[in-house]
């Protein structure tokens, strides 16, 4: 696979068809063209390092700068397929590195999945660049619109960057391990009770600080996977293995 030159099949508005399992090898692929060891080690993915790989690869071209703001909200990302641009806001940078971390790896999704075909958006409108604000990175939307699926899918690549799936699920079994957990390793049961709600709390604060993520892109993430299962869930596990 060049992860550089993807072939990919679309839909007749140019949106790629694209299952969520794809996503995250087209991430796992990323990472190892630039590091294959990155995927064995328990650290934060090293993802300006990667940025910087893909510039001097692919001549994308990266600039900082105020983006503005879109229906009063900040603009935090922005990708121009045509000009082989990402543009990040400037102040995130310093003032949330979480945010800006999950910023780039949405972007860098963008950039990868979607700038080999042109996007219509509607009958005489095609997309030049996606605006990204913080509202677009975590809601839960309906997939209907080609902007709904390729946000999907830049989200699904953000997640599946910073917090590849094998290397997830590993740290999840050691940081249990390391809590004193020893029954259903691998598997996260947040029911309505103190105990399982500090535990949790707990192990996604070391898992954060593992991967560089805030609170709630771990808690997506974790869902995504299938690794955390809330009460509503509960139910298809044995009370003899709780």
């Amino acid at each position: 696979m060049d992860i550089f030159n993807l072939k990919l099949n679309y839909k007749k508005d140019g949106v790629p068809v694209l299952k969520d399992i794809q996503i995250r090898e087209f991430a796992d692929e990323l990472i190892s063209s630039y590091d294959e060891t990155i995927l064995k080690k328990f650290d934060e993915i090293p993802l300006i390092d990667i940025l910087n790989y893909m510039k001097s690869k692919c001549g994308l071209k990266v600039t900082l700068k105020n983006l503005g703001e879109r229906d009063g909200l900040t603009i935090l990302g922005k990708t121009h397929f045509s000009k082989n641009h990402i543009y990040l806001d400037s102040d995130i940078e310093n003032e949330n590195r979480n945010s800006f971390r999950f910023t780039v790896a949405h972007e860098i999704g963008h950039w990868t999945l979607h700038r080999y075909k042109p996007i219509k958006i509607s009958v005489k409108s095609i997309l030049n660049e996606t605006e990204d604000t913080d509202r677009a990175f975590l809601s839960k939307k309906m997939l209907e619109t080609p902007s709904d699926w390729i946000e999907h899918h830049a989200n699904e690549f953000a997640g599946s960057l910073l917090m590849p799936s094998s290397l997830l699920r590993n740290a999840v079994i050691n940081c249990q391990q390391e809590m004193g957990i020893t029954r259903r390793l691998g598997t996260i049961l947040l029911d309505g009770q103190p105990s399982s709600r500090s535990d949790y709390a707990a192990l996604s604060s070391m898992l954060q600080s593992i991967f560089g993520v805030s609170s709630s892109a771990m808690k997506v993430r974790l869902l995504r996977l299938g690794i955390l299962v809330e009460k509503a869930k509960l139910k298809h596990f044995s009370k003899f293995d709780m």
